[in-house]
């Protein structure tokens, strides 16, 4: 206990006013403490096993009962699928390997190596990389980590996906320090190995085997140093999503109570009377009903029906569910997301966001994602992609002499771009720092989760292209860039087939031969250099060589 120092004036106050002395003492207690380590009426601290040491017996039952939950929330609510579902997607909906070794011709040839050997990467060769690294971030997510056990099948390095329940008896609780949950440790708290356990079809745990720890990968999200095994990303909202779930399915229940009932009358007796315009049921005479008609009626649409003296009709409420109700729910929801790190308008509603906000949500969210794409990119892609790599060269695919001379596992992972609601406003932001050197084009390219080498050569090609039908159809250059547009093309096309007729005239009076689309051409692309320029005075005598004028 805080006992303060009582000085004399502080008694001297007391002997004049004690309730101020008192005052004064009790205020110099609370000098310089913390508020949330006070226990007092309201508020009682949490101070327990549980929050001093991760991974003990406690937090380990806790940590299986909580990944139980989250899969069954995945199962029965659309908000938890649809989380799941974007992180996966957002975080790797495409997955490539650009190498660069220094040297363009092996950069293909390692490129389409790996691209075969990453359609089939697990041990059953079902999955595809691309897919074993979306249910990577669902499981780390959901579960709180996932494991691949490394397999060699004759010349291929494959992966054998662990699911967390697997790692360790789920069921079992261990007090030895050197064993946590399926790791075993060894000295400074190196894992040396792994206990992996057999599902059965009916959900028992049996035939363990111990794995050394190369031929093992643990990939989690941790969020202390001591820990040793993730737990479920929704492990501070599992329990309000079960509250949304099971107050949306209440509020369901009274609006479908409401909408299945009519209307209520009142009288005297409680029951339908004699000789009345509706058509009442009987009801067997065991029934306490004095009037021996069960006490609900039916009514044809449009009938005009009367009531007697004393009676009075009236219908059910039905203004359920209320906007109090949506706000709390709302409330909930927010709170679900913000333990998750993603905005509530990026993942349930964004239609109160504006442009400025909405740009503002939607980068918070893309640096919720790079964080969890840097993840697995590290913890998964990269050391399966260097397994594979360094097979190769062990089984002769790639000459060993290679990895002396060129960096063979250099290079970048192609994921892919974060959404945008602009594409317009960030593509010619990315064309102008382009040109002022201050980006990339590999940087804008990767974004896009795009290979750059490719991408280039691929405009290349189709600027190649648009020449030859030009020339094929002696037709304008600009006239096939800009087919699908008018206005200032359309005009710009207009004036070089002008220029075309000028030019042809001219070749016949004078009796000098020339090609008029390549006379059109140079006139366009002296539009665009430098009238002071080197390339400028290169098109002017090129002109003048071939038509006899100086632009």
């Amino acid at each position: 206990m805080n006992i303060p120092q009582i000085s004399g004036f502080d008694r001297f106050v007391a002997a004049v006013a004690p309730r101020y002395g008192l005052a004064r003492i009790e205020a110099k207690r609370k000098m310089f403490r913390y508020e949330a380590a006070q226990i007092g009426r309201l508020r009682d601290t949490k101070i327990y096993q549980g929050t001093q040491t991760p991974d003990n017996p406690q937090t380990q039952l806790e940590r299986v009962r909580m990944m139980y939950e989250v899969r069954d929330l995945m199962q029965n609510v659309p908000l938890v699928k649809a989380i799941l579902l974007k992180f996966a997607n957002y975080c790797a909906g495409s997955v490539e390997f650009d190498p660069d070794t220094g040297d363009e011709a092996l950069d293909r040839d390692l490129r389409a190596y790996l691209k075969e050997k990453f359609k089939h990467a697990t041990a059953d060769r079902r999955l595809s990389l691309e897919r074993v690294a979306q249910l990577s971030i669902t499981s780390i997510l959901r579960d709180g980590d996932i494991g691949f056990l490394k397999v060699f099948d004759g010349k291929d390095v494959l992966l054998q996906p662990i699911e967390a329940d697997r790692v360790g008896h789920p069921n079992q609780i261990s007090t030895d320090p050197r064993y946590f949950s399926g790791l075993i440790i060894g000295d400074y708290g190196r894992v040396n190995g792994v206990r992996i356990y057999e599902r059965t079809l009916t959900s028992f745990y049996t035939n363990p085997q111990d794995f050394s720890a190369d031929r093992f990968m643990l990939i989690f999200d941790p969020m202390r140093f001591d820990q040793y095994r993730g737990i479920t990303a929704f492990h501070a909202c599992a329990a309000n999503i079960r509250d949304v779930y099971e107050i949306i399915s209440f509020e369901k229940q009274a609006v479908k109570y409401a909408s299945s009932l009519t209307a209520f009358i009142t009288n005297a007796i409680g029951a339908a009377t004699e000789g009345e315009d509706f058509f009442s049921v009987p009801v067997p005479s065991s029934s306490p009903n004095p009037s021996g008609m069960e006490p609900r009626q039916e009514m044809d649409a449009g009938k005009i029906n009367f009531l007697q003296q004393g009676e009075d009709i009236k219908f059910p409420n039905a203004n359920r569910p209320g906007p109090s109700w949506q706000g709390f729910l709302q409330l909930i929801i927010r709170d679900c997301c913000a333990s998750l790190d993603v905005d509530y308008g990026f993942v349930f509603d964004a239609t109160a966001l504006g442009g400025p906000t909405a740009r503002l949500v939607s980068v918070q969210s893309q640096r919720t994602f790079s964080r969890w794409k840097r993840l697995i990119s590290d913890e998964l892609l990269t050391p399966h992609k260097d397994a594979v790599v360094a097979n190769a060269l062990l089984n002769g695919d790639f000459s060993p002499k290679l990895a002396t001379k060129y960096k063979l596992y250099s290079g970048k992972w192609l994921l892919p771009a974060h959404p945008t609601i602009d594409v317009g406003r960030e593509s010619q932001a990315n064309i102008n720092e382009n040109k002022m050197a201050l980006r990339t084009a590999a940087d804008i390219y990767g974004e896009r989760g795009e290979d750059w080498r490719r991408g280039q050569e691929q405009c290349a090609k189709e600027a190649a292209h648009i020449l030859t039908l030009a020339d094929r159809y002696k037709v304008p250059v600009a006239m096939i860039q800009n087919m699908s547009t008018s206005g200032d093309a359309a005009k710009e096309a207009t004036m070089v087939e002008s220029q075309q007729e000028i030019d042809s005239k001219k070749a016949d009076q004078t009796g000098k031969s020339f090609s008029v689309d390549e006379a059109a051409l140079i006139r366009r692309q002296m539009k665009f250099v430098d009238k002071d320029g080197p390339e400028h005075e290169y098109l002017a005598d090129r002109l003048e060589e071939l038509t006899g004028e100086r632009a």
